[in-house]
């Protein structure tokens, strides 16, 4: 089955080609747009209300089954929980079995991609959801994230968090699973989207 996972870390850009490539007529699920999550303590600020468990899994499966299945199908790498949904085990399961196309993209460009999502969100939801972290963030991170944010300055918020969503263990994945691996130092959207066609299309014919 021709199932091809889109990885990469935080803000390396794998919404955004996975939309591309559904623009282009690809057979593409895109977990965020059904899950209105895209997986982290912020993902549901630039969203509407989440479906119910049965609403996107009845979703899922029902654009699963529309697909041609002798075609590619396209899935971005996320975490099992998006939000207060869980992606269902038999999708898991195929995503864990499933080639991997990676995006290693430069840190500066990461920062700038996560900006461009969260640069219009309200402040006091943006607060509340990043006092969420106070679990997981030591109190110094969480105080310097919380300053920054207060004083306007979002780039340094996201470069201060990187490293905690980094760690994410969805973010491990078996390297004998990456078929290939793109380097993105200069974001140019066709350049980038041409080499993902690309390497769908060498592991397909």
């Amino acid at each position: 089955m021709p199932l091809f996972v889109i990885s990469g870390y935080s803000g390396s850009g794998k919404t955004i080609i996975i939309r591309l490539l559904k623009g282009k007529e690809f057979q593409v699920i895109d977990l965020e747009e059904l899950s209105a999550h895209n997986g982290s303590v912020f993902g549901h600020l630039a969203s509407c209300k989440q479906p119910s468990a049965f609403q996107f899994n009845k979703m899922l499966l029902k654009q699963w089954n529309s697909f041609d299945l002798k075609r590619p199908i396209i899935v971005e790498n996320k975490p099992r929980s998006l939000g207060k949904l869980n992606i269902p085990e038999w999708f898991t399961n195929l995503m864990r079995q499933a080639p991997l196309i990676s995006l290693q993209t430069e840190k500066i460009i990461r920062v700038q991609n996560v900006y461009n999502t969260y640069k219009n969100i309200d402040s006091l939801k943006f607060k509340e959801a990043l006092q969420k972290l106070s679990s997981k963030l030591d109190k110094l991170t969480l105080y310097e994230a919380l300053r920054f944010y207060e004083n306007g300055n979002l780039t340094n918020v996201i470069e201060i968090l990187l490293p905690y969503y980094d760690s994410g263990v969805y973010y491990n994945v078996e390297a004998g699973r990456i078929v290939h691996t793109i380097e993105i130092n200069k974001w140019n959207t066709e350049e980038i989207l041409k080499k993902v066609i690309i390497a769908i299309s060498v592991q397909t014919n």
